[in-house]
């Protein structure tokens, strides 16, 4: 009897220390999979006030087993109609289908708003990835990216959309200053993103390394295939995040194509479509949007890369809504006429020809008006002044 219940005592005691670590292993695969944010990307800076993302959509939390993952049943789903195509390598293996439960469990809220964001700008994404000759499924990169949202930005830098870092935004010609950051223009970066997405493929002649080395960078990737010598994604050793990112990247492109399969409804926003006009002067966003009878919110979502809430003193092309464009022009007009008067009762002009020695910041001092006024009142767009130059300065009459 004795020796019985020594056994069941042992037997006891060895079960336990099993599902103890069985239960350690499966939270260490889930935080080896999910410890990188999927979207790398929503924090924003201070000045984007209108632009905040909801506390739950920039937390990515661990999902526990009755969170409902590994529930749906994936093959079923993909049995029930006709195959569907993709046009990039899709794999339905393991680590693809935890991603696939994962998006449409614990984190369904937060992938339904990144779809809801991409339906804006999916049709001008998707004419662009075509003039270049590209995959249409890589538009949905976009998502893994940023959420589709334009005023994204990661810890290591990366902004807009297609988070870009400085050195290769500048490098496929998007402009980065004071007054504006190209990177946070859905058109213009989605542009660069399918320069960029291209010399990728030029490189690899792989899609899935390509899409890997788009988080990583080229030259990573190509210094792990030299040094593994293997050019199978699956085979390499890379970075979490890396790892992480095309599994995530296949599942989204599964779900994209059986939305109603997966049970994923979303709201379809309106499309990315606007009308330009040239601004030369720095003029407030508050007072452009009242001249095109719209919100400051709204033109501020057309044009989510100024930073500044002001155009450039320089000629700068403002996206404004469809068919606005006579309404805004005819009060715009208005605006200048009314803003020349008003300057005229109340500022007197001084013209200040520059000397040898003389700086902005001197001038600046001497007539106690702010640099950034004296710059915007002359387009200079640095603090280099030549002598010889003559600088516009307005003084409020006494």
């Amino acid at each position: 009897m004795r020796k019985i219940l020594i056994l069941l005592v042992l037997l006891s005691l060895s079960c336990s220390r099993y599902y103890q670590k069985r239960e350690i292993s499966i939270i260490d695969i889930k935080k080896e999979i999910l410890s990188e944010n999927l979207c790398f990307n929503e924090e924003l800076e201070d000045e984007d006030i209108e632009f905040k993302i909801e506390e739950d959509e920039i937390k990515t939390n661990f999902p526990e087993e009755e969170d409902g993952l590994c529930s749906l049943n994936i093959e079923e789903v993909e049995k029930k109609k006709e195959k569907v195509k993709y046009d990039v390598p899709i794999i339905l293996n393991e680590k693809v289908k935890f991603f696939i439960n994962y998006f449409l469990s614990s984190s369904k809220r937060k992938i339904r708003r990144w779809f809801e964001r991409f339906t804006k700008f999916e049709k001008m994404m998707r004419e662009i990835f075509k003039r270049y000759n590209l995959p249409q499924d890589l538009v949905y990169l976009s998502l893994i990216e940023s959420g589709c949202n334009p005023k994204a930005r990661s810890r290591a830098g990366a902004v807009g959309i297609w988070q870009f870092i400085r050195s290769t935004a500048r490098k496929y010609g998007l402009k980065i200053n004071y007054w504006y950051d190209e990177r946070r223009d859905p058109e213009k970066s989605t542009i660069a993103a399918a320069k960029y997405l291209k010399d990728l493929y030029k490189i690899f002649n792989s899609w899935e390394l390509a899409i890997a080395a788009y988080n990583v960078g080229e030259k990573r990737i190509l210094r792990a295939i030299r040094k593994q010598k293997t050019k199978d994604f699956w085979k390499l050793k890379l970075p979490r995040e890396t790892r992480n990112y095309l599994p995530a990247f296949m599942a989204i492109v599964v779900i994209s194509k059986k939305k109603d399969e997966y049970g994923l409804f979303y709201k379809t926003l309106d499309p990315y479509e606007y009308e330009k006009v040239k601004i030369s002067k720095s003029i407030s966003l508050t007072v452009l949007a009242k001249c095109c009878g719209v919100s400051t919110l709204k033109l501020l979502e057309l044009n989510p890369e100024l930073k500044r809430r002001r155009t450039p003193p320089w000629k700068y092309w403002l996206k404004i809504p469809k068919g606005r464009k006579r309404i805004f022009l005819a009060n715009l007009r208005k605006f200048y006429k009314r803003a020349k008067k008003t300057r005229r009762g109340k500022f007197k002009k001084i013209i200040y020809l520059v000397r040898r020695g003389d700086t902005l910041w001197d001038i600046a001092l001497r007539y106690n008006v702010p640099i950034w006024k004296i710059r915007r009142w002359n387009n200079i767009r640095g603090n280099l002044i030549h002598p010889g130059k003559k600088i516009k300065i307005y003084l409020r009459r006494k």
